[in-house]
């Protein structure tokens, strides 16, 4: 899946754009598409932590969808950053140790209540 996505970004964004950028513009364009994919994977990751816990069970499914929504548009980033430097998303997502991650604080915030979510 990753390598159609790649393809379809690649084809999307135009091969020319990708060379115009200088090394240093390369390498801070797939340091943000990072940090952007790594939010979506952990917000996924974290929402789905409610599935089976919700109060009505339509909030359950809702949330659940919401999850791989996220993850989802992870999915999308990696491709993205895959189409500039040619790294693997499977690698990036499975592979790194917690430090290497880009993600913002926040979505590593303690669960808390349901009504926070």
């Amino acid at each position: 899946m990753a390598d159609a996505l790649t393809s379809r970004a690649q084809a999307e964004a135009g091969a020319g754009f990708v060379t115009e950028l200088s090394a240093s513009q390369q390498a801070a364009l797939s340091d943000q598409l990072t940090a952007l994919a790594d939010d979506e994977l952990l917000l996924g990751h974290r929402n789905a932590e409610w599935t089976g816990h919700a109060p009505i069970l339509e909030e359950d499914i809702a949330l659940a969808n919401l999850a791989q929504d996220e993850i989802g548009h992870a999915i999308v980033w990696y491709g993205l950053r895959a189409a500039i430097d040619g790294s693997d998303p499977d690698r990036l997502v499975y592979f790194r140790d917690a430090p290497q991650f880009l993600n913002a604080w926040l979505v590593e915030l303690p669960r808390g209540d349901w009504a926070f979510t």
